[in-house]
């Protein structure tokens, strides 16, 4: 299992970057040595990041965002569980997330068999599929493009409770 943390700092969305509380968590319930990456370089480095990671087969794959908080249950769970796509909810905006990517796992083999979904990702954007105003490849749309792909493959998230925290109050 390999665990990616991916942080921003974005004022102007306010992100603060790296939550010290989700590090503190990751610390005490982790049982991989989290790789942190900063991709607050291009409004795409989170998108490349992910498409980089998904092309690595070997291992599974723990997304945790930035602003997320682990409990002692989430890595023997994300093992434990035989599901290509495992999820834990969080709060947003005041309602149940259930989508996203804060806290997921994805299987080696889910990867493998979808090699080559973040090229049809990044087709997502502007005036493409989700004519969402927002570009192709954006950090902002990653997940929901992302399900927007691997749902017709048959592929949708196994949930897990209870929910993880989530800090950010946006």
């Amino acid at each position: 299992m390999r665990v990616i943390v991916a942080h921003a700092v974005n004022p102007q969305n306010g992100h603060q970057g790296l939550y010290r509380e989700t590090v503190s968590a990751l610390a005490e319930h982790c049982p991989v040595e989290p790789r942190f990456v900063d991709v607050s370089a291009r409004p795409d480095a989170y998108f490349d990041l992910l498409a980089a990671e998904w092309a690595d087969t070997r291992d599974n794959l723990v997304l945790v965002e930035h602003d997320i908080v682990v409990h002692s249950e989430v890595f023997a769970e994300f093992t434990r569980c035989r599901r290509p796509w495992c999820s834990y909810p969080y709060m947003k905006g005041g309602s149940i997330l259930h989508g996203g990517l804060g806290c997921t796992r994805f299987r080696a083999g889910m990867l493998a068999a979808t090699a080559g979904v973040w090229a049809r990702v990044a087709r997502h954007g502007n005036d493409a599929e989700i004519p969402d105003g927002v570009p192709a490849r954006h950090w902002l749309r990653c997940d929901v493009r992302l399900d927007a792909e691997l749902m017709p493959l048959g592929y949708k998230p196994h949930l897990h409770w209870p929910e993880v925290g989530h800090l950010n109050p946006r």
